[in-house]
């Protein structure tokens, strides 16, 4: 390992260094497809082309209610609207961001039944079909049945709920509903998750389409919601003194065998600042040191206090949280936020990202992803990943006389608006440049400007300016929504089991076709309508 030197070369000469170097996201299969699909471009690039009409995208929709996906989706619409994309939305259930999709220009569809037996929409007439949410579950089956099985596909996942609940249906031997999920995995072109960890999550269902588009403004649109939710009173409850400094120690999303090193290295790092730290009545220190990491079924709570006792930390002065507990409170009651993980991430780490968007200081070493998005004593402190005990420094121009120093403060401050739009770049060009490589145009439809054309203050924040109005409302758990509709869907399952063994799969998965044909006129009609209006509009405004 190169970055091994200084502090940790004894440790690598022993060989028990493992900071998770082989923990990768790599889409190879569908990477060496594009590839392919290039090469084939290349070879017919003579065709000629009208360039009639342009490109016509859909967007699909469980619902309308306003959440981070939402405002993630329309800022990309709006930068693929600028080079040359004609965008529609489509949504199974409506809400307020109906009104946000009219704002910008784009036309929204209500489907009449939420059954994908009765969604009546020539798809046909769309080169590109971007798709969101678990919840879309259905409207995905329509696309397994001809005449839309060829049809360009991008569906877009945030949520990690069913990842976790697939094991149980392991467990369960529930091995039909895995298999009809995998079916439905099956059919995307693409597969979209917003960071590396979720298609790991997802393994079980991985046919060789998952691809990873960085970026997210979640953290940013909950977090001023969370700093109000927890306000002062956090601390309290965690036991906390206003004379208490604590120092929240995170790390990667990933478990790996060197976790615990790494913990070690960093307290070990951190336990000459208590000579700084008055004590209380009590003889307890006023410092307080909390590791966020592991889960609530693990023992690393044990692990924690044995390496605190070896480094003989004064008496509850450390303190083991699990990271799926109450992640918010433990980063809201800190003071100071360290990255203890040597791991180098594909993207920059999400619990950073909350932390500085809740306007705590944060403390990393300089690992790649890391400094291409934090600048030392600017946005954020950086450390020497080879040399750990500069750390204890650099803790020492964060706190002053057992307070955050205004130099942290400041950098606090900064970092926060940092985070609030950190990677919309990488996420706006990340959806352009892949459609361009799923999608190819017909020679009458005018082919987009290149995803290098897209103007920079487009990509450069959120369009949070659409979503004012709704940003300090509250809206609905997405975790919960989807809970809830795998619960339905478990429920449809273990009904047709019991009254039909060996079902496959719900007399509803079968698509009428019948039905389709009965109704598609109207749509044709309707979407060819709505399509010439448009380009006579766009022909007055030239």
């Amino acid at each position: 390992m190169d970055m091994v030197s200084g502090d940790l070369l004894p440790l690598k000469e022993m060989g028990i260094l493992d900071f998770g170097e082989d923990i990768k996201f790599e889409p190879s299969k569908l990477m060496e497809k594009f590839q392919k699909e290039a090469r084939e471009v290349n070879l017919s690039s003579t065709q000629h082309r009208f360039g009639y009409g342009k490109p016509q995208l859909a967007l699909v929709f469980a619902d309308l209610l306003v959440n981070p996906q939402q405002l993630l989706m329309v800022t990309v619409a709006t930068a693929l609207q600028e080079i040359g994309y004609t965008i529609q939305v489509f949504s199974v259930e409506d809400g307020p961001a109906h009104d946000i999709w009219k704002s910008i220009g784009v036309p929204v569809t209500i489907f009449q039944s939420k059954h994908k037996t009765e969604i009546a929409v020539d798809w046909l007439i769309f080169d590109g079909i971007l798709v969101n949410s678990l919840e879309t579950k259905d409207v995905i089956s329509c696309f397994m049945q001809e005449p839309f099985k060829s049809l360009p596909l991008i569906w877009t996942i945030h949520e990690r709920t069913l990842a976790v609940r697939s094991r149980q249906y392991t467990e369960n031997g529930q091995i039909e509903l895995l298999n009809d999920w995998k079916r439905v995995f099956n059919r995307p072109t693409v597969v979209v998750f917003p960071n590396p960890v979720l298609p790991m999550m997802y393994s079980a269902f991985d046919a060789g389409n998952y691809y990873v588009i960085p970026g997210s403004p979640a953290q940013a649109w909950k977090a001023d919601a969370m700093v109000a939710f927890y306000k002062d009173n956090v601390r309290v409850k965690m036991g906390y003194g206003p004379d208490d400094v604590v120092i929240t120690i995170v790390g990667s999303q990933f478990l790996y065998r060197g976790l615990w090193l790494e913990h070690a290295l960093i307290l070990r790092t951190l336990l000459p600042l208590f000579s700084d730290f008055p004590f209380d009545d009590n003889s307890n220190s006023h410092l307080k040191i909390i590791v966020l990491s592991g889960n609530t079924i693990s023992n690393y709570s044990a692990v924690v206090e044995a390496i605190a006792v070896k480094l003989r930390y004064p008496r509850g002065a450390v303190k083991h949280i699990a990271i799926d507990g109450d992640e918010g409170s433990v980063l809201n009651a800190a003071d100071i936020v360290v990255y203890g993980s040597f791991h180098e991430e594909q993207s920059f780490p999400e619990i950073l990202i909350k932390a500085m968007c809740i306007g705590k200081p944060i403390i990393a070493p300089d690992l790649h992803m890391i400094r291409k998005y934090v600048d030392d004593r600017v946005n954020g402190f950086l450390f020497p990943r080879e040399k750990i005990r500069v750390l204890t420094q650099v803790i020492l121009q964060v706190i002053s006389n057992g307070k955050l120093s205004p130099l942290a403060r400041n950098i606090a401050s900064v970092g926060k608006g940092t985070a609030r739009n950190l990677m919309v770049t990488e996420t706006v060009e990340g959806y352009a440049s892949l459609l361009e490589k799923v999608i190819s145009f017909p020679s009458e439809v005018a082919l987009p400007k290149a995803c290098v054309q897209i103007p920079s203050k487009l990509k450069e924040e959120w369009r949070w300016h659409l979503f004012e109005t709704f940003l300090n409302l509250a809206y609905e758990d997405r975790t919960l929504r989807i809970s809830r509709f795998l619960e339905k869907i478990e429920e449809q399952w273990n009904h047709t089991q019991s009254e039909s063994s060996g079902s496959i799969a719900p007399n509803e998965e079968s698509f009428s076709y019948d039905i389709w044909k009965e109704e598609k006129d109207n749509e044709i009609l309707n979407a060819r309508k709505r399509r010439e209006e448009e380009e006579v509009r766009s022909s007055c405004g030239q």
